[in-house]
């Protein structure tokens, strides 16, 4: 959840896009697959 919060947070700041465009030039990113089928969950 912390990088859906991250984020949200950049987007209320509006910076959105920023966080994205750094994720670009990493080689490898690992998402938490469990997390993210929690966040696109509409019970939350």
């Amino acid at each position: 959840m912390e990088l859906v919060d991250a984020l949200e947070q950049e987007k209320a700041l509006g910076k959105a896009g920023k966080l994205a465009e750094m994720l670009t030039k990493v080689d490898l990113v690992i998402l938490p697959f469990r997390q993210i089928l929690r966040a696109k969950s509409p019970a939350g």
